[in-house]
């Protein structure tokens, strides 16, 4: 029965087409054979919603015929929805020349946030070379709360798994940290939205990419790239693992920007913050009852 038209005939696809939803070809006997069967090879096509060929061989009031015709019907009316939506020719949003996406000028981006970067780590250190933590990363700011301060608040510290912030709980508690895995001792919290304002002064933007996701994206790269050659002469730490990962999601305009974290002068991060990495081992063990 997995046969194609070309295979059947026409007589022989309605048979297998209408036995499924309860008609019968002429001359032909029902023949179950759930679930639902295409006698032209189309995975699209469903009980509640055959394909355009079945369209001309079942009977027109099968369920699978109606609901063609609403979803076609749907379909149109989506798209005239998104026509009158869309910007006019000629609008600024329309363009697609609004951005400079030669590698010259994303080049010449990234190099004016690496300029950035580096004029508040030196203001920051204030000649005492002490250590902090760099974030350079995108946001679809046309998205509701998804501006460059909120998300440097809240992407920059989440749990990724990488070496970032996190913050020690005095009692830990056994979780599920992987879906269906077993339950560990858990010795840490995502910090909280205020507790992440209190880390450094807010994010800053330094490139608006439009509604380019690609110049977004490679400032962003290039940037991060910068500032993993420039580390170590300027004695910060990245929150990324690898450049250039990731993409804007929402809506335009993108835009880039970086935020810079405070440390103590022995690598530490202030306010009981800690790194994931480091573990339960890094925390102060309170004193052995006597």
């Amino acid at each position: 029965m997995g046969g194609t038209c070309s295979c059947l005939g026409l007589e022989a696809a309605l048979a297998a087409l209408s036995d499924d939803v309860g008609y019968s070809s002429p001359g032909g006997r029902p023949v179950s054979k759930p679930p639902w069967y295409c006698a032209f090879g189309s995975k699209y096509c469903k009980r509640s919603r055959c394909c355009v060929r079945c369209v001309e061989v079942l009977p027109p009031d099968s369920p699978a015929v109606r609901g063609y015709h609403t979803n076609t019907r749907n379909m149109k009316q989506h798209h005239r929805d998104n026509a009158a939506q869309a910007p006019p020719p000629g609008s600024f949003a329309f363009r697609s020349d609004t951005v400079d996406e030669t590698d010259a000028a994303l080049e010449a981006a990234a190099q004016v946030g690496m300029a950035a970067i580096q004029h508040d780590v030196l203001n920051y250190q204030d000649g005492s070379n002490k250590p902090c933590m760099v974030n350079v990363f995108l946001a679809s700011t046309g998205t509701l709360g998804n501006s460059i301060v909120e998300e440097g608040n809240r992407s920059t510290l989440s749990g990724r798994g990488y070496s970032d912030p996190r913050l020690v709980v005095d009692r830990p508690s056994l979780r599920t940290c992987v879906q269906g895995g077993d339950k560990v001792e858990v010795w840490y919290t995502i910090l909280r939205k205020s507790l992440c304002e209190q880390l450094g002064p807010p994010a800053v933007t330094f490139y608006d990419a439009h509604d380019s996701k690609y110049a977004c994206k490679e400032v962003e790269k290039k940037t991060q790239l910068l500032v993993e050659a420039s580390a170590r002469d300027l004695n910060v730490e990245v929150a990324w693992k690898v450049a250039g990962q990731g993409g804007p999601k929402g809506s335009p305009p993108y835009k880039v920007g970086y935020r810079i974290f405070e440390m103590n002068h022995d690598g530490t991060f202030p306010r009981g913050v800690v790194r994931y990495a480091d573990g339960p081992a890094q925390r102060e063990q309170p004193p052995p009852h006597q």
